[in-house]
């Protein structure tokens, strides 16, 4: 076990380096290294915590075009879509493990920021409900209402594609030069009736 110690140790010292050099990602590897040699030394979470916080923003901020576009679930790491009560819970967590008087490993101050940015949007009804109408949209996670393609409600495109396919049926009767009656192979007329015609023709 106290072998195991002394890496940890070691890990941390090596990923509080990378952090410094604002290599998150590589710190957070590092670090999670350093958590199952030896789960019980401290300040280990809070490192954790930083570079998870700064990694998703960092992603999220290559991916999208602007910053309030920011995945601020994932800044918070939450689900998506997660109610204002878990929000707030888990800013509340957050915001204890990174707060500048109890964090004092770099980027914490940087994350503190962010978190402090997530939940200002997503603890706003109406802010929240505008940034969670984007995700669906940009999803397609709309329940059906709406095509993925912006192609308009799905009841009107089926009401579209049934015409569509009407038309298609006229028109290949009219080329046969069959009525839409013939082309289906109903007649309009009973069989007692035919029977009268043939017999008036005789």
């Amino acid at each position: 076990m106290e072998c195991n110690k002394e890496e940890a140790m070691r890990a941390k010292q090596i990923a509080e380096t990378k952090m410094e050099k604002h290599d998150f990602e590589g710190a957070r590897k590092i670090v999670m290294k350093a958590q199952k040699l030896y789960p019980k030394l401290e300040t280990l979470n809070q490192m954790v915590i930083i570079c998870e916080v700064i990694c998703s923003a960092q992603k999220s901020s290559s991916n999208l075009a602007t910053e309030s576009d920011n995945d601020w679930y994932g800044i918070l790491q939450i689900e998506k879509l997660s109610d204002e009560l878990t929000v707030r819970k888990q800013y509340r967590r957050l915001a204890l493990s990174l707060h500048p008087d109890k964090n004092r490993f770099p980027g914490a101050e940087a994350a503190f920021k962010l978190i402090s940015q997530a939940y200002e949007v997503l603890s706003d009804p109406k802010s929240k409900s505008l940034y969670d109408g984007k995700i669906k949209n940009d999803a397609g996670l709309n329940g059906g209402v709406r095509c993925y393609n912006g192609g308009g409600d799905a009841k009107s495109g089926n009401l579209r594609n049934m015409r569509r396919r009407k038309r298609g049926v006229l028109e290949s009767s009219e080329g046969t030069g069959e009525s839409s009656t013939e082309s289906t192979g109903r007649s309009p007329f009973s069989m007692e009736e035919k029977a009268k015609r043939r017999r008036l023709r005789q």
